[in-house]
Formats: structure tokens, C-alpha cells, sequence
């Protein structure tokens, strides 16, 4: 699994990535690393998708962002991050 790390004026604790599609296991036109249950790949495709985005370190899933389109997930690489975003989208 690949992904991109931005380059942005963030607090030391917080940073992101945005994985890439590339380096999952859904076949045809989920192809690859899709993470959505609700656009129609195999189940068992996307939880092992799932399970290697759990491969990132300390990896947390903060927010699901655009579920109905891209499904874009907002991940926590440590539980300091974690805890400092859970904080700013509960304000």
C-alpha cells in the first residue's frame, strides 16, 4: 500500500495521508485498494483492504469524509494525532 503524506502548516502532533489506489486487493473497476462497502465490491475484498490500511502506523480512522462519493477517510497516524482531531471535529 502506498500513500501521500501532504506537506502543510499543521501542529507537530497531526499528520495525514491520503492512500493511493494502488497495492489493495479489489479486482475490476474497485481496482485496488477501495475501502467503500457501499459502491458494490466483495466484501471480503474490502476488509482486507481495510485490514492493510490497519498496517499504517498507529493508524486511526478519525472521520468518514464523502462517504457517498470517494469515500474518503480522514486515518490518525498516532492516538496523539487521533485524539487531537476527534477533538476539532467534535467543536
Amino acid at each position: 500500500m502506498k500513500w501521500i503524506e501532504p506537506e502543510w502548516p499543521a501542529p507537530a502532533s497531526v499528520r495525514a495521508i491520503s492512500t493511493l489506489r494502488s497495492g489493495g486487493f479489489s479486482q475490476g473497476p474497485y481496482d485496488s485498494l477501495n475501502l467503500g462497502l457501499h459502491v458494490g465490491d466483495e466484501a471480503d475484498q474490502v476488509q482486507r483492504n481495510r485490514e492493510q490500511l490497519e498496517t499504517v502506523p498507529r493508524s486511526g480512522i478519525v472521520h468518514r469524509i464523502d462517504k457517498d462519493t470517494s469515500g474518503l477517510l480522514m486515518v490518525a497516524k498516532t492516538l496523539e494525532a487521533h485524539k487531537h482531531l476527534v477533538d476539532q471535529l467534535q467543536d
